[in-house]
């Protein structure tokens, strides 16, 4: 019995992951979180990050090195 063939199988979807983090500070939380956008699988994970565009955050997160993902900035005031 022949073996299925790869090419035959279709390739599963990625799932799309939007990740928002609205914060006044850098703490526990936005270290998991920067973990959390470094680190899934990008074959497995579409991820947009949205984020409040201040400077110490940004600077933290360091979204323009990341792996693949979309940055949005939010306005939240």
């Amino acid at each position: 019995m022949p073996s299925p063939s790869k090419s035959s199988e279709p390739s599963p979807q990625k799932i799309r992951l939007g990740l928002f983090m609205y914060t006044p500070m850098i703490g526990g939380a936005e270290m998991h979180f920067k973990d959390l956008i470094w680190n899934l699988d990008r074959n497995d994970f579409e991820v947009t990050v949205f984020y409040e565009p201040w400077g110490e955050f940004v600077q933290f997160l360091d979204l323009e090195n990341a792996p693949r993902l979309r940055a949005i900035p939010v306005k939240i005031k």
